[in-house]
């Protein structure tokens, strides 16, 4: 939806999101964005960031306490550390403010990507891609003049491109969940700034809850298992959840009992290899398609941001040109105007994705071999955060 909102604002027209999901739901998390991501955001729509800004509840104090008797294990400032903290931002709110700002007809949901071919004609290249509707199972026949593929780690585009990759398994589990304050008792939600954690003497395991947006609480869980194990019927996955941290002091418990299934949603923490090449002809991969990250920098969202705030950069004015038809045959193909693109993105990418791995494989105590040397001190902070649109043209 950040992508096709960019594109529409810069004046892309006939813009077309094909989503699995069928209706758009309240559900679980909280997000982080970076000063980078905020930037981007930005860029793509002045009017959702607009939005972000007046619903969120800056967090000022994030403090751990131990699950065993309550005492504080660790505390920080935002406003006095180095350190960069993200604005955290319901997830689901942020979604409802990109589909506002969508025109009309744009997003389809309950449709699935079956498959795609691309085909060359006198205008250039065209993709036709066959999409099912999960409704009524019928199958729909589309061309369009570029497919980007925003899919997801378990991209249908990426494996019909380049074929199955495998999903490197990180050993934890993550649970998020969202609810509005007033279901819960007063008292038990921390005060309006504070994000409280409590964590036991289980390395990689914690809970996590606060005021994310106004009168919305987020809950953010994880747990280390030594396989991922997905459960798919709501109201299980809530009892595992309860089951897990069911020594953890009342409020937890309090807070779980009271979490709507169905705005509880659990992931396992993977990621892939950063692709190579991101686009084949006019098909292209964006987001966790091409570059699926853990969360060890926060830095997944903020990435596909840039990516689609980029991408919209340099592909509406090419489109808009083709359309018009200006420039006659010096105008590049689309396929170069898409690996212009990713070139552009990739080796930033590349040491951001490498960076939250370390992160992740220390944190979990992985094998040494599963981490990198880092760029150290502001340099690397100053690379990733400092961030801003770029002005390039293809």
């Amino acid at each position: 939806m950040a992508c096709a909102a960019a594109l529409a604002r810069k004046g892309v027209k006939r813009i077309k999101i094909y989503e699995r999901a069928q209706t758009l739901q309240k559900v679980g998390a909280a997000i982080g964005l970076f000063p980078n991501g905020l930037a981007a955001l930005e860029a793509i729509s002045p009017t959702v960031t607009e939005k972000v800004h007046g619903s969120e509840v800056p967090i000022s104090i994030l403090r751990v306490k131990s699950s065993l008797d309550g005492s504080v294990i660790s505390e920080s400032n935002t406003a006095t550390s180095t350190r960069v903290a993200p604005k955290f931002l319901v997830w689901y709110l942020l979604q409802e403010y990109l589909c506002d700002d969508l025109p009309e007809g744009v997003l389809s949901l309950g449709h699935v990507l079956e498959s795609f071919s691309a085909d060359r004609n006198d205008s250039g290249e065209m993709v036709r891609v066959r999409v099912s509707n999960r409704s009524d199972e019928t199958v729909e026949t589309k061309t369009c003049r570029v497919l980007i593929g925003a899919d997801g780690i378990k991209s249908i585009v990426r494996n019909q491109l380049f074929g199955e990759r495998e999903l490197m398994y990180h050993g934890k589990m993550m649970f998020r969940g969202v609810m509005d304050l007033d279901q819960i008792e007063t008292g038990i939600c921390p005060p309006t700034g504070e994000s409280v954690g409590y964590q036991g003497d289980e390395k990689g395991k914690l809970f996590a809850f606060r005021e994310t947006a106004k009168g919305i609480l987020t809950v953010t869980a994880m747990s280390m298992f030594e396989t991922p194990d997905l459960i798919e019927e709501k109201i299980a996955r809530k009892e595992r959840l309860k089951k897990l941290f069911s020594t953890y002091p009342s409020d937890v418990e309090h807070i779980i009992d009271r979490l709507p299934p169905s705005a509880l949603i659990e992931n396992a923490v993977h990621d892939i290899e950063v692709e190579e090449k991101w686009s084949e002809g006019p098909v292209l991969l964006i987001g966790d398609a091409a570059h699926a990250m853990t969360p060890g920098l926060g830095q997944g969202a903020n990435q596909g941001l840039e990516d689609a705030c980029e991408l919209a950069n340099v592909l509406a004015p090419f489109l808009l040109a083709e359309k018009q038809k200006q420039g006659g045959n010096s105008l590049r193909d689309v396929s170069d105007v898409l690996e212009f693109f990713w070139r552009s993105r990739i080796e930033r990418v590349k040491e951001i994705h490498a960076a939250s791995r370390a992160m992740s494989a220390s944190a979990n105590k992985s094998s040494a071999k599963n981490s990198v040397k880092l760029r150290k001190g502001d340099s690397f902070q100053d690379a990733v955060y400092g961030w801003k649109p770029s002005s390039a043209q293809v």
